[in-house]
């Protein structure tokens, strides 16, 4: 019974205020395809769902509590999640592409092997989340602390406005950054070691970030901060450093 109701709410697309936890939530997880279907779900509650593995394309998660959530190996292709709880979701090699994150809380979520071609991450919190393996991510004024991108091969894209993308402490160790697209980041305490790097830092904040044995060619580094930077085994391939704090010519 409580099957063929979720299948009837599904078909209406819009689904308000329930509250999936526990037991829905499982039903929902392991009988539910939206393939054909445009789901909306506003202020639900799916905290510690299974949805590993399934079809959510174009789905709209409006102030809906994810926190726990498994989404590994699910298509969520096109889908906007705006205000939501997804701490600690799980993504793992999920289809992300043109997925958008809008002011939603992603603490700790994994997105490792993640597809996030086009994915925009606006106003989130992403403190020690976990990027590993995804070659492509837009984060706009987000809280990226201590989040993880090392051992892999990525553009990364953000923008710079009032409320510059927080990097501070992320890890970027041993990655190859194809574009790195941090003018007026905050890249404090941020590990870039023997990573290989090409893109703009224009006004970025690297004070005190390790650049040991990495790679910086073809970077814009014009206003950029140094202060305190490791920089031992550096090197710097036709970059520039006009106005720049805190490098010894």
């Amino acid at each position: 019974m409580v099957r063929f109701l979720i299948r009837c709410l599904l078909v209406l697309f819009l689904i308000v205020g329930i509250d999936f936890q526990p037991v829905s939530a499982r039903v929902f997880a392991t009988d539910c395809s939206l393939r054909d279907f445009r789901a909306i779900l506003i202020n639900c509650n799916f905290a510690a769902a299974n949805l590993s593995t399934k079809v959510l394309e174009q789905a709209v998660f409006e102030g809906t509590v994810l926190t726990g959530a498994d989404f590994q190996g699910s298509n969520l292709q096109g889908s906007r999640f705006n205000k939501a709880n997804l701490r600690g979701a799980n993504f793992t090699r999920a289809n992300l592409k043109k997925v958008g994150f809008a002011n939603s809380d992603l603490a700790g979520a994994n997105f490792q092997s993640a597809n996030m071609f086009g994915t925009l991450i606006s106003s989130s919190n992403l403190k020690s989340a976990n990027f590993r393996g995804i070659t492509s991510v837009s984060l706009w004024e987000s809280d990226a602390s201590d989040s993880d991108f090392s051992r892999s091969t990525l553009s990364i894209y953000t923008r710079n406005s009032m409320r510059p993308v927080n990097l501070t402490g992320a890890n970027f160790s041993r990655s190859t950054l194809t574009h790195a697209g941090f003018n007026g980041a905050i890249l404090v305490r941020a590990n870039f070691s023997k990573a290989t790097v090409r893109g703009d830092f224009r006004n970025a904040d690297l004070s005190a970030s390790n650049l040991a044995g990495a790679t910086f060619t073809n970077v814009n580094f014009t206003g950029a901060i140094f202060t305190d930077a490791i920089l031992t085994g550096t090197r710097f391939v036709n970059c520039k450093f006009k106005g720049v704090v805190g490098l010894d010519p």
